[in-house]
């Protein structure tokens, strides 16, 4: 599925600059152009040279990932010190860890994820495909002043091309092994003297590499669409408006898992065809509907100072399928076999943000702001014949998380500087569970605490 993008070879049939880069020409008959890309992080709220930044940082900048295939956080990972991902039942379900610092694939996440300054609610939303990416930034270790209580890990902030002064626009198509097509476009330019927009669209489709012995077909075919408008707007001389609008869709084969011994007939190795050699009757599925509505509002003022409101909205919703006991054939009590599973979810998230960041030209540099995230999250636990006729369980969960924080800087010398930074956190969960409209269990809990850096 995924390996298929990354053994695909592409050229690109007309390009525009994505980076802001220059050319530099060396002296001499045989010059040859060098295009050299400043890279800044800004995950932290504020420009900062990477090598003079307080943080284990990562940084990546249009040419690295164009390079490196950056496709997917799997490739970000891979790149990244200290980082690791694990795919799980399906493609929203996983496990990030970074530093060690991991999290079981259905709680919250221990790695705080930002796209364009707005952060995401759930790790159903991490392994969306990433394309036309100006910046892709990592901060390992503890980050909960300024990004709360996801980031005890770190935190990830992938930053997408803006809109140009003048047109520009490239196209990018691929083709690899299992049919795998991939087809990446951009164009964008400005609208009026004060409006600029950019709309991007990416594609890909893979027949996949793992065949089925039993159905006699291959089972991890993938299909993913997405595309995104980016508006900006001069509101005024000194204030920006910028909207984002995307929209993802996926459908691919889900239950390629193997029943073979692992333990006994390969000697407890998980590799090769004990992973990859499924023998169900079942052809499992899973397909995804993800969009996001997202606005920031930035005014500069006459002390060069910023004061910015972020405002976005998630809406997601998968549907899963798969057999349970992945064996060719009946079993005693179920004679069509344990199959199939269910396990559909939604996702409703609000998250608003609003901060105030100092000049970055001062000695003493501050950095203050409020943050809520109201997350709405529903799944339905429908094991089939395991059910025995029952009626399937219901979990609706409900967090609101309040949080404000402050960060101060102060250049003690050119070459020390001190930091501190506080947040307090406030988080209120409830969840319901329900079966076919009876109430099983409701509860409520609020839980608060300080992070001191």
């Amino acid at each position: 599925m995924r390996r298929a993008s990354q053994i695909a070879f592409s050229f690109v049939l007309a390009s525009g600059s994505l980076c802001g880069g220059q050319a530099i020409a060396q002296s001499g008959s045989d010059a040859v152009a060098v295009e050299r890309e400043v890279i800044f992080v800004t995950a932290r709220g504020r420009a900062e040279d990477p090598f003079a930044t307080p943080e284990t940082a990562s940084v990546f900048g249009a040419l690295d990932i164009r390079s490196r295939r950056l496709l997917s956080l799997d490739a970000v990972a891979d790149a990244s010190p200290s980082f690791l991902l694990i795919n799980d039942q399906d493609p929203g379900t996983n496990i990030v860890s970074v530093r060690g610092v991991a999290t079981d694939r259905l709680q919250a996440p221990s790695i705080a994820y930002l796209v364009d300054g707005a952060a995401l609610g759930d790790t159903e939303f991490f392994t969306g495909r990433l394309y036309d990416v100006a910046r892709i930034e990592t901060l390992a270790g503890p980050q909960g002043a300024l990004f709360g209580v996801n980031a005890a890990g770190g935190a990830l902030n992938v930053v997408t091309n803006a809109p140009t002064a003048t047109p520009e626009g490239m196209v990018r198509i691929g083709y690899g092994s299992a049919h795998t097509r991939e087809l990446d476009a951009a164009y964008g330019g400005p609208l009026s003297e004060r409006v600029r927009a950019r709309l991007a669209f990416s594609g890909f489709a893979s027949d996949g590499h793992i065949r089925n012995t039993t159905l006699q077909s291959r089972v991890d075919g993938y299909e993913s669409f997405n595309a995104r408008l980016r508006v900006e707007a001069d509101v005024a001389d000194n204030v920006l408006f910028e909207g984002r609008l995307e929209h993802r869709e996926e459908d691919g084969g889900a239950a390629f898992a193997s029943s073979n011994d692992v333990t006994g007939g390969f000697g407890g190795r998980l590799d090769g065809v004990a992973l990859i050699d499924p023998i169900g009757d079942y052809r499992g599925r899973s397909d995804r509907f993800w969009t996001t509505a997202a606005g920031r509002l930035t005014r500069t003022n006459g002390d060069g100072s910023q004061t910015s409101l972020i405002v976005a909205r998630d809406w997601y919703a998968k549907r899963w399928e798969e057999e349970l006991d992945y064996l060719p054939g009946a079993i005693p009590g179920f004679p069509t076999g344990i199959q199939p599973v269910r396990q559909p979810t939604r996702l409703d998230v609000w998250t608003a943000e609003a901060r105030h960041v100092s000049p970055d030209d001062r000695r003493l540099r501050w950095i203050a702001g409020g943050f809520v995230q109201d997350i709405e999250r529903g799944r339905l636990d429908d094991f089939g014949p395991l059910l025995f006729g029952a009626p399937a369980s219901r979990y609706d969960v409900r967090s609101t998380n309040l949080a404000a924080f402050g960060q101060i800087d102060y250049d003690v010398t050119d070459a020390v500087t001190l930091s501190a930074a506080l947040r307090y956190d406030a988080d209120i969960r409830s969840q319901t569970i329900t079966s076919a409209g009876a109430l099983l269990d409701d509860r409520e809990e609020t839980f608060d605490a300080w992070q001191p850096k």
